[in-house]
């Protein structure tokens, strides 16, 4: 089968997370892996789409890629799970960012 020029959805339908779950889990990973366990990690904050985007921000509760194309087109098939993503990108920006003279305690409001 031909796949030039086609639109493919590449995710993994099996990391299907909220917003809040991944703040959450980005936060705990940050926790464990990064973070000074001296300083206290500020608290997540939860705003409306309407109170971040303005009136009228309409948006979908649930997205969850079908593969299905790309599975067939280019024998393609997810491997990595949503911590282990998180991991080695929080991994790589932490590490920028100290290198470039940032500390690892976070911002406070």
């Amino acid at each position: 089968m031909h796949c030039v020029r086609r639109k493919k959805s590449i995710g993994s339908p099996y990391n299907e997370i909220s917003i809040r779950q991944m703040a959450g889990l980005m936060r705990e990973i940050y926790a464990e892996k990064f973070g000074d366990p001296a300083v206290r990690l500020p608290d997540i904050v939860t705003v409306t789409g309407e109170e971040f985007y303005g009136k009228g921000y309409d948006d979908s509760d649930r997205r969850i890629p079908d593969i299905a194309k790309v599975r067939t087109l280019l024998n393609w098939e997810p491997r990595f799970g949503i911590r282990e993503i998180l991991e080695t990108t929080m991994r790589y920006y932490v590490s920028e960012y100290r290198k470039n003279g940032g500390s690892s305690v976070p911002a406070t409001a």
